[in-house]
């Protein structure tokens, strides 16, 4: 690979970063992963209604 390309490739990644940090869970893809996975899915409806008490059935 050249510096060029190098170069070129580490500016992506840069860039690839700084959209994922500034992901929310407001958008689509970061939406659909925490609710695939189910411990932060559940982290999060417990955060935003602590007056249901939501347990999870095993």
């Amino acid at each position: 690979m050249t510096m060029v390309t190098i170069d070129h490739r580490a500016k992506n990644i840069a860039q690839l970063e700084e959209k994922w940090q500034s992901l929310t869970i407001k958008d689509d893809t970061m939406f659909g992963i925490v609710m695939e996975n189910q411990d932060i899915c559940l982290e999060l409806l417990r955060r935003i209604l602590p007056e249901l008490d939501i347990k999870l059935d095993v």
